[in-house]
């Protein structure tokens, strides 16, 4: 499964993947030139926390390599999701020394029983 934020999440539109990003073809703001069909485009780099280009122009006639079926917007299918968990598990860990334990052992004593 490809992970697309869902802005970009149609059935409409066409993936097509490269070696460090996809290419999104929508059909949003098109025009021909001379038979050929420009629409918006976005690049989607997943490698860099799945960031987005300013659409530009591009051939709209150009085949999709990747079938719509393929193409989810939840987050466990992101390629950095071990990362995500990761840095979750250090986070709470911190909250966790730096607050309970500090609140436990001022309060703690009265706690006793």
């Amino acid at each position: 499964m490809l992970y697309v934020p869902k802005n970009l999440n149609n059935a409409n539109y066409r993936y097509i993947i490269n070696s460090d990003y996809y290419e999104v073809h929508t059909n949003n703001n098109c025009y021909t030139q001379y038979s050929t069909t420009y629409c918006d485009c976005y690049r989607v780099y997943p490698n860099y926390d799945y960031s987005t280009t300013y659409p530009y122009s591009c051939n709209y006639n150009t085949s999709s390599n990747i079938d719509y079926s393929n193409i989810t917007s939840e987050w466990v299918n992101r390629v950095d999701i071990t990362n995500i968990f990761i840095i979750s598990f250090l986070i709470f860990g911190l909250i966790f020394v730096f607050v309970y334990k500090p609140i436990s052992r001022l309060f703690g004593r009265w706690l006793k029983c």
